[in-house]
C-alpha cells in the first residue's frame, strides 16, 4: 500500500471530518479527491497532491524513510464553513503518529496554511501543507 492510499484510508476513519466531507451513503466514499475536483463536485470538498517526496539516504543507500509534503485544498461556499472543515483536517493530521493503512507514520506535522478566494467560481479555499514522515514499504 502507498502512503497516499494509507492517508486516504486514515482520513476516511475520522468521524468529525467525514461529518463534513463524507457522502453519507458509505464509509468508503467521501469528497476527498486526488489532485483535482470532479466536474460536478459538491461543497465542502478537499483535494490533495504530493508537492515533494524527499527520502533519507545513508552512506549505504536508501534508508526506507521518507517525508513527503502534501498540499490539501479545502473548498466551500463560505469563509466560515471552509475554516471549520480546515480545522477538522488539521485536527486529524497535525501531530498524528501511527498507522495510515499499512504504512507506519512517525510524525505528521502542518508546515503551512493560508486562506484564499476563487472569484471565478465564488469559492473560498484554505490550503494546508503537511509533512508526513513514514517508513516506505
Amino acid at each position: 500500500m502507498s502512503i497516499e492510499t494509507g492517508l486516504l484510508t486514515y482520513l476516511k476513519t475520522d468521524t468529525d471530518l467525514m461529518a463534513l466531507v463524507g457522502n453519507g451513503d458509505s464509509p468508503l466514499t467521501c469528497r476527498i479527491y486526488p489532485v483535482r475536483l470532479p466536474q460536478n463536485w459538491t461543497a465542502p470538498a478537499i483535494t490533495y497532491q504530493r508537492i515533494s517526496g524527499p527520502r533519507l539516504q545513508s552512506l549505504s543507500g536508501p534508508s526506507g524513510r521518507a517525508h513527503p509534503r502534501y498540499q490539501f485544498d479545502i473548498l466551500d461556499g463560505t469563509y466560515a464553513s471552509v475554516r471549520v472543515a480546515a480545522d477538522k483536517l488539521r485536527a486529524a493530521l497535525d501531530g498524528y503518529t501511527g498507522a495510515m493503512g499499512s504504512e507506519t507514520v512517525g510524525a505528521c506535522t502542518i508546515d503551512n496554511d493560508f486562506d484564499g478566494y476563487l472569484a471565478d467560481t465564488d469559492v473560498y479555499r484554505v490550503s494546508m501543507d503537511f509533512i508526513i514522515w513514514h517508513i516506505e514499504t
